[in-house]
């Protein structure tokens, strides 16, 4: 069994070889394995078997032909595979090998963009800020946040909400920038969500900055994304 890759597109060639010879299994001479495929490479016109056409392998003459391949692959998405097994018969001595020919034509669809993430900030209340994710590029699901921003450092937050449903809570509230852990996970995509806090903020301008973390470990990734509202 050898392994071929050719090609202008994408994927080539398996190529199975077999030769018989007083009842034992032999390989075919390796220069006449290499011609057989550089033939197959340069795109020979093989009749369908048992129709034969001459060709000469490493200066001995064959008989050739092809038949669909039994194989059962599942092409990439936006490609097609066509599949042949290719008879080589030795003029001289009636033995036979074979190589299996397998092309993928087209290209696999790009990878998903990385996250890509904006948000816009929104006033509801002296106590309360309404964050709207947008993400275009790939989505992600996590269940593990943080929220900081400049100033106000006493401020605590209390509670995250997703329209009437309650993510989390907490009476004393925490620290900003501390990670909490949500009732369920949230996929982003996009998603607004509301921050309640344990006293009013003060009238200024502030940037909030939500951190979501996906994984856990050495395998963890943080996205962060900020905006920026007067109070």
């Amino acid at each position: 069994m050898a392994l071929l890759l050719v090609g202008a597109v994408v994927y080539m060639v398996l190529a199975l070889s077999q030769t018989l010879r007083a009842g034992t299994a032999t390989g075919p001479q390796e220069e006449v394995l290499q011609a057989a495929e550089t033939l197959l490479e340069a795109g020979v016109a093989a009749p369908t078997c048992p129709t034969t056409a001459s060709v000469t392998l490493a200066g001995k003459a064959y008989r050739i032909c092809r038949q669909m391949a039994g194989v059962s692959l599942s092409p990439p998405s936006n490609t097609t595979l066509q599949a042949f097994t290719y008879r080589f018969e030795d003029v001289a001595q009636g033995e036979s090998f074979f190589l299996t020919q397998i092309s993928w034509e087209g290209s696999p669809p790009p990878p998903p963009p990385s996250p890509n993430f904006s948000a816009s900030c929104q006033k509801v209340a002296t106590d309360r800020l309404r964050m709207a994710i947008s993400n275009t590029g790939a989505t992600i699901s996590t269940k593990v946040l943080s929220l900081s921003w400049n100033g106000e450092g006493k401020r605590r937050l209390k509670g995250i909400y997703q329209g009437s449903t309650t993510l989390w809570s907490d009476n004393k509230g925490v620290k900003k920038g501390s990670q909490v852990s949500l009732s369920q996970s949230l996929t982003f995509g996009n998603a607004t969500l509301d921050f309640t806090f344990d006293k009013n903020f003060k009238t200024g301008s502030y940037t909030f900055t939500l951190q979501l973390f996906v994984g856990q470990g050495n395998n963890q990734t943080t996205y962060v994304v900020s905006c920026s509202v007067g109070w």
